[in-house]
């Protein structure tokens, strides 16, 4: 287990830093690398119920749905019942043309959810997403929460890759194969602790298709 301040270290002692690279530098890597390790390995979910305007299949995430810190969706379900699939704007929309009661949804741009078939009365929907995590101060002297303590080094991995890669290190394909496998570790490690026998977390978005609106 390494505090943030012995991550800080490890980041030290393997990059050569130079004057112009201050603290907050260091720690932006840091935090960076926090953040990757806990949305790929989905370790910072979330669960929400939203009401539906009838008649609306379009929102924002940032301001309609109030979720500015959403960085991806993992599922969306009518009420707790059936689940949305995933398809691009252009199905969504043809979905729409033909009257189809298919539940779908899409991500237009960045922030607009595109819903179909659009509800006819209020309804809730449940939003179940990734969020980053809150960036950890400089110096801090206990261990990050969120990713497994024991496993953290991973965290330093991913900040020495990201530093080599932006620095044309010969070593970042290196460093970057061992962050990989610290990733793959961990994921391992939760799958165990979760007693499965075999990890099957889908990624954010993926696709499930075919389902009817309720009630067609």
């Amino acid at each position: 287990m390494s505090t943030w301040a012995e991550l800080d270290r490890l980041l030290q002692d393997a990059c050569h830093f130079g004057a112009d690279d201050s603290p907050e530098v260091r720690n932006g890597l840091l935090n960076d690398a926090y953040a990757r390790v806990v949305l790929e390995l989905g370790l910072n979910e979330k669960v929400v119920v939203k009401t539906l305007a009838a008649g609306d299949g379009d929102y924002s995430i940032t301001t309609d749905l109030a979720l500015p810190t959403l960085d991806h969706i993992t599922e969306l379900r009518l009420g707790s019942g059936a689940p949305y699939a995933f398809f691009t704007p252009a199905e969504v929309a043809a979905l729409r043309a033909t009257g189809s009661v298919r539940l779908g949804y899409a991500l237009m741009g960045v922030d607009t959810l595109m819903l179909t078939p659009a509800p006819t009365q209020a309804v809730d929907l449940t939003i179940v997403y990734g969020e980053a995590p809150a960036v950890i101060t400089a110096g801090t002297t206990t261990a990050p929460p969120l990713v497994p303590a024991h496993l953290n080094d991973a965290i330093a991995l991913g900040a020495i890759a990201r530093w080599m890669r932006s620095n044309s290190d010969n070593e970042s394909e290196r460093y970057e194969m061992r962050f990989r496998q610290a990733l793959a570790e961990i994921r391992t490690w939760l799958t165990r602790r979760a007693g499965r026998p075999a990890a099957r977390r889908m990624r954010p978005g993926y696709p499930v298709r075919g389902e009817a609106y309720p009630g067609a």
